[in-house]
């Protein structure tokens, strides 16, 4: 599988970049650590994700080898599924980094996997949660969070409210961290707002740095 990863500007100068996809991933505790971030933003961001089950490998074989394939195949980025750091994970963060790779952290906003509902969306206490792990991914040495699953369920009406407060939660977000923010949106949302499920480009672009619409 491949996503399109589009460099947002505060003007709404949008460029098309491919982002190579792989299926790994991690869920683990958070640890406090304060590590080294990245000195650039590459130009071109092609990388690979790394799921949760291979983050949480004891043995973190295969997790360097995708890593030292990337970099075999000239991509020059990572998204690392993020639910908390540890020491195992941390390591294989680092390792990352060392091989000089851009390192973004996906967060998944929603957990069910099929969009959510009002009440579900407006749940504080889910905002806070997702907005502690970004500031934990930032001072792991992150140098990218990436919001997934950040969207209402695809059924029902169309609606401004759905975008609003999805919007709201965008702004919050980025607010709270200093690294760049994106988010993953439905491929459709690319070329027209699709308010079903709260999505919209045409203002979500003024308050985040990337977006990366599936394919």
């Amino acid at each position: 599988d491949s996503m399109f990863r589009l460099e947002l500007s505060r003007c709404m100068n949008v460029r098309v970049l491919w982002k190579v996809l792989v299926v790994m991933l991690m869920a683990v505790s958070v640890l406090t650590f304060t590590g080294q971030r990245s000195s650039a933003r590459p130009d071109k961001i092609k990388g690979v994700y790394v799921s949760i089950w291979t983050m949480k490998m004891g043995d973190d074989t295969r997790f360097r080898s995708v890593v030292d394939g990337a970099k075999t195949h000239g991509l020059n980025s990572v998204v690392l599924d993020y639910e908390g750091s540890s020491k195992l994970y941390l390591n294989k963060l680092k390792y990352a980094k060392k091989e000089g790779l851009y390192t973004i952290a996906r967060i998944v906003v929603f957990e069910d996997g099929r969009g959510a509902t009002f009440e579900q969306i407006k749940d504080r206490t889910n905002w806070n949660r997702k907005i502690a792990l970004a500031k934990d991914a930032q001072n792991a040495g992150f140098d990218e969070v990436q919001y997934d699953y950040i969207r209402f369920e695809d059924a029902g009406n169309a609606s401004f409210k759905k975008r609003e407060t999805i919007e709201a939660f965008l702004r919050e977000a980025k607010a709270a961290v200093s690294i760049p923010v994106g988010i993953d949106v439905f491929g459709s949302v690319a070329y027209q707002p699709h308010l079903v499920i709260g999505q919209d480009l045409t203002t979500f672009s003024d308050i985040i740095d990337a977006v990366s619409p599936m394919l």
